[in-house]
């Protein structure tokens, strides 16, 4: 069975088409986000959190639209190796929110559980965001939860007025008060998720679109350099994703049991380097160059 889903995931790479190792279309580019090739270009490896925080906007923002959904998966992908390669203290953990953002893009929950696994493989134990020193409690609805957790990444993507719609909905806020400690992993850190929500309710320059146009050329935005939102460390991003994947769990908490039993259907190895032939990824092509991934 691993051999057959290998060689499909071969397949698929070679369809694909030579020269687009990421497996994104070259033409044409997703429109559910502006100025998305300035900002595909300026993607750098040394940076695997802006191929995160890219593929999480595409994938918001993708709905039904094929080309947006590709190419977030791809960058998830990107970011899962750049940060497993990496190796810093809290890569492991910020790996497994990739495998996260890949699982949300999935509505077949055979393929979500061994994501989750693949996850749980690169995160080390005292970085799961279920380890003992991180809890929130069981009995939130899972509705809301999810609400909250929509509402922290578009305060992080500098979305203030959209995260605030979902701030007003039914105990949202309540559950983002009591469990403030959690998301933001330090007693005395206030409320930053209400800050970026009033500092950033849109970039005052391009207002979201990420992009200016002068002379009828486009570039990334001088104000948020197509990046609006504050702008956080590894370690602060990392305590983000960790508080959601706890907001989560409602959705995610049998994945990493239920791969030993999938209701009869065979067992899929959870091995991290499986990942991106899986989506017909090569983790070489990390830069965007002529409408394409290549290597450096």
């Amino acid at each position: 069975m691993k051999k057959q889903i290998l060689l499909a995931a071969a397949l698929a790479l070679l369809l694909a088409g030579a020269g687009q190792p990421g497996g994104a279309p070259a033409s044409p580019l997703p429109t559910t986000v502006p100025g998305l090739a300035e900002r595909l270009a300026a993607l750098n490896p040394q940076n695997p959190q802006a191929y995160f925080l890219l593929a999480e906007e595409l994938a918001a923002e993708a709905g039904s639209d094929r080309p947006s959904r590709d190419l977030a998966r791809s960058l998830f992908v990107l970011s899962f190796e750049l940060y497993r390669a990496r190796n810093q203290p809290g890569d492991g953990e910020l790996a497994r929110s990739a495998t996260l953002g890949l699982a949300s893009l999935t509505r077949i929950e055979p393929e979500r559980r061994w994501l989750a696994a693949i996850g749980d493989q690169v995160a080390p134990p005292g970085d799961r965001a279920g380890s003992a020193s991180a809890r929130l409690p069981a009995a939130v609805p899972e509705v809301v939860a999810f609400h909250l957790a929509t509402a922290m990444g578009l305060a992080r993507s500098g979305e203030g007025r959209r995260a605030e719609q979902y701030l007003a909905r039914e105990g949202v806020r309540e559950l983002l008060a009591a469990n403030q400690v959690t998301i933001t992993g330090d007693p005395a850190a206030g409320q930053p998720v209400l800050k970026w929500i009033a500092d950033w309710p849109a970039c005052p320059t391009c207002k979201n679109r990420r992009v200016v146009t002068r002379a009828n050329e486009s570039e990334l935005c001088p104000y948020c350099d197509g990046n609006p939102g504050p702008k956080l460390s590894d370690s602060e991003l990392l305590k983000q994703f960790r508080a959601e994947s706890l907001l989560l769990r409602g959705v995610y908490r049998s994945w990493s049991a239920q791969i030993l039993a999938d209701d009869g259907e065979p067992l899929r190895d959870p091995n991290p380097a499986d990942l991106a032939v899986s989506f017909a990824v090569d983790p070489r092509g990390t830069l965007w160059r002529k409408g394409s991934w290549v290597a450096q």
